[in-house]
């Protein structure tokens, strides 16, 4: 069984030092994400780009939050207030995504695939679900010892999430580092 974020651990995933380390409106548009963009956050949790990512695609967008577990997705309804209708939660298995094909612009994985048992189907099912001209961006740890993080073993190279994305017909755009403890893959659907 893969490692799976424990829910008791929720402060963890926002607070000032994340916030400087992962900024996230700045990784939301250096995606690519803009207004009337449909944005998938695969492992939404607690909101983190999901609920920034209202105020960049706007009244025309839509955003999706997917997580497995719905003890995170009633978090990031409580944190989304009045906001919350403007989000679609879905509570999703680790495999399929219940989306119409083509169905989005922009998905995100952050630190997700780590965590996915079976890659190649949680990846295919992404392609699937992204429209012509979509992009998926990954985040993740680097390969260097915790603290942060789960152990190396636990971790995904990146160049090992380049040859999964390209696995499932997906084109590198670029991988970046966004600081000392995590990279960005991005990777586009033509």
């Amino acid at each position: 069984m893969a490692h799976r974020f424990d829910p008791k651990n929720i402060e963890r995933l926002d607070n000032p030092a994340r916030r400087e380390l992962l900024p996230p409106v700045k990784i939301l548009t250096d995606i690519g994400l803009s207004q009337g963009h449909r944005l998938l956050d695969i492992g939404a949790g607690i909101g983190y780009f999901s609920l920034p990512a209202l105020d960049i695609v706007g009244p025309r967008g839509r955003v999706i939050a997917a997580d497995v577990s719905a003890e995170m997705l009633g978090e990031l309804k409580k944190r989304a207030g009045a906001r919350a209708s403007a989000i679609d939660c879905l509570q999703v298995d680790s495999t399929t995504l219940p989306l119409s094909d083509g169905s989005t612009d922009v998905a995100l994985m952050a630190f997700v695939l780590h965590e996915v048992e079976d890659r190649d189907a949680r990846l295919a099912e992404v392609y699937r679900v992204l429209a012509a001209g979509g992009r998926l961006a990954v985040i993740e740890w680097k390969m260097k010892e915790p603290p942060p993080g789960p152990p190396p073993a636990e971790r995904v190279a990146p160049d090992e999430a380049e040859r999964l994305c390209a696995g499932v017909g997906l084109e590198l755009m670029r991988r970046d580092e966004l600081n000392e403890h995590h990279y960005l893959v991005l990777c586009g659907k033509r």
